[in-house]
């Protein structure tokens, strides 16, 4: 049973009182104003008190993570290879079409967000959805986490809990997205390079988070990896010395991270959608995160889980995990406690995505404040 943390976390809201005395909460919101976080918004509502986690609490979370991230590579394999299955989610024949195209790669869920109820009291979990495209939160929290570092508050705090860790998810997106496309099937082919792509995250400008794309891009870039935004409309197939490339106009792409849903994809139709289909069909780039992921980011999901044909791949304790922690369709929570988001990649806990806070670090109300997430080995 997880440990409960609430003393831990009123011993920090105590630091933090002293925090404002001393000048430090103002320096580290001048700091998060100039990150990726902050950017384009100008201003980035956050707390000074962050989700502290246990070790005991990382692991149930980081034991879902694995469970979930083998269930949701299971159902996309199964959806690809049985009719019958295909059937439970009634998707429309074009989006169904869509996520039959194959990755090329053996992990077909690379990447996702789940959302759960967590209670770190009683350690009782329950799934409430999952992303397994177009999701956010991970340049936010990783620099709320550090503004938050930054103040006299954490450092009292970390005076007398030394053991703190804390988890940097966007560095562990990074590592999947080159990870996935080393293990593509033609990673090594042709003017493909394993170790150097051109990687574009594709995606509609209006919708993306274009400052955690710039963060992604940066870190990418770190890593030896050149990294753009590319507006999802401006894709095209062109053909050089007898060679067909995924292209926009700043050049060839070599792997997508793909933020446009297959859903949007297939229903938003346009020369560019069109070439990004063709080239994941014919292996031109590497998509990371599928077509087929939309089985995994719909409500028909909570239903398939216990098909027949789903129950027959999944292993017994996967059956256990989904009878106690998946909610049958309609079903209201029964946990009561935080509102967490687990990135979940290449099936491992990469990071958590707390709930928001209630105050800022003026104490003042906001529509969503941002906190960032430690985890506390002791």
């Amino acid at each position: 049973m997880a440990q409960n943390f609430s003393a831990l976390e009123s011993e920090y809201e105590d630091a933090v009182r002293g925090a404002v005395e001393d000048g430090s909460l103002a320096k580290a919101d001048a700091y998060l104003a100039s990150t990726h976080a902050a950017h384009r918004r100008g201003s980035l509502a956050w707390s000074a008190a962050p989700l502290i986690l246990s070790s005991g609490q990382e692991q149930i979370l980081a034991a879902a993570a694995e469970t979930l991230g083998s269930v949701m590579n299971k159902v996309a394999a199964l959806y690809l290879k049985d009719a019958s299955f295909r059937a439970r989610f009634g998707f429309t024949p074009e989006v169904e079409q869509l996520a039959l195209v194959p990755t090329g790669y053996e992990a077909l869920v690379p990447l996702a967000r789940v959302d759960v109820d967590f209670s770190g009291r009683t350690g009782a979990l329950q799934v409430r959805g999952i992303s397994a495209d177009g999701f956010t939160g991970l340049t936010s929290t990783v620099e709320v986490t550090r503004a938050e570092q930054m103040t006299s508050a954490y450092r009292a705090f970390a005076e007398k809990h030394p053991s703190i860790e804390t988890p940097d998810s966007v560095d562990a997106l990074v590592e999947t997205l080159r990870a996935t496309y080393r293990t593509w099937a033609n990673a090594n082919t042709g003017t493909h390079h394993a170790d150097s792509p051109a990687l574009g995250v594709v995606g509609y400008p209006e919708e993306a988070d274009l400052d955690e794309v710039a963060d992604i891009c940066e870190r990418l870039g770190e890593q030896g990896t050149y990294a753009r935004f590319v507006d999802i409309c401006s894709l095209r197939i062109e053909q050089a010395a007898g060679v067909s490339r995924l292209v926009d106009e700043n050049g060839p792409i070599d792997c997508v991270y793909r933020l446009a849903t297959t859903e949007e994809i297939a229903t938003r139709v346009c020369p560019g959608t069109e070439a990004l289909v063709e080239a994941a069909r014919h292996g031109l780039a590497c998509v990371v995160g599928g077509f087929s992921t939309w089985a995994c980011a719909t409500d028909a999901l909570f239903d398939a889980l216990r098909a027949p044909e789903a129950m027959s791949v999944f292993t017994d304790d996967e059956m256990a995990f989904i009878e106690a922690h998946v909610p049958a369709p309609g079903s209201e929570s029964s946990v009561a406690g935080e509102s967490l988001g687990l990135f979940v990649f290449d099936g491992k806990l990469a990071g958590v995505f707390p709930g928001a806070a209630e105050k800022d670090i003026m104490g003042e109300s906001r529509d969503h404040v941002y906190r960032g997430c430690l985890i506390v080995r002791e």
